[in-house]
């Protein structure tokens, strides 16, 4: 049960880190760019989640449901510590300096 609970929140972890990275690439660039790093972003990391639960699920015995369990607690923690960055990131750029 450990392995994938384990197992579950590597991969989101590793999911948010990319999400991150891009973020922290994109958010000075134009809006343009920034919205399709993050959406395409989305969709290449869907595909890697994917892809590392199959290959997960398919070679290990871990177990599924703790698999589940520990990649949704540590995805939805990861996307509150995103939306936090973001909104704190639009404030710094929306406040004047000295204010």
């Amino acid at each position: 049960m450990w392995e994938g609970l384990i197992a579950g929140a590597a991969v989101a972890l590793g999911n948010g880190l990319v999400a991150w990275g891009l973020i922290q690439w994109s958010f000075e660039k134009s809006p343009q760019l920034f919205v399709q790093a993050v959406l395409g972003g989305m969709v290449l990391r869907l595909v890697m989640v994917g892809s590392c639960s199959v290959a997960l699920f398919k070679f290990t015995a871990i177990d599924i449901g703790a698999y589940i369990g520990g990649l949704v607690a540590v995805y939805l923690l990861v996307q509150a510590a995103e939306i936090a960055l973001l909104l704190r990131r639009k404030h710094q750029r929306s406040t004047p300096p000295g204010s």
